[in-house]
């Protein structure tokens, strides 16, 4: 699997991700650590808990998954 524990891997991938999904430039623009604070504040408001498996529907890259991914969740898009 492309994705490790590695923690420089990681946010080379997620990097990578974020440019993929189009979020490197422009008003939307994230970089790894705005957009790891973002997911999770989003993640806390819909009450997505420690174990909980999520299934994100149009996911694009999946940039917005790898941060549960991270945290040992089971996810897939």
């Amino acid at each position: 699997m492309l994705w490790n524990g590695d923690d420089r891997i990681n946010q080379i991938i997620l990097e990578c991700l974020l440019k993929a999904n189009g979020f490197d430039g422009g008003a939307g623009s994230f970089n790894q650590e705005d957009w790891q604070i973002y997911t999770q504040e989003y993640f806390d408001r819909i009450g997505i808990k420690s174990g909980d498996t999520v299934f994100d529907f149009g996911c694009g890259s999946g940039a917005f998954i790898y941060p549960l991914y991270l945290k040992m969740h089971t996810v897939g898009g």
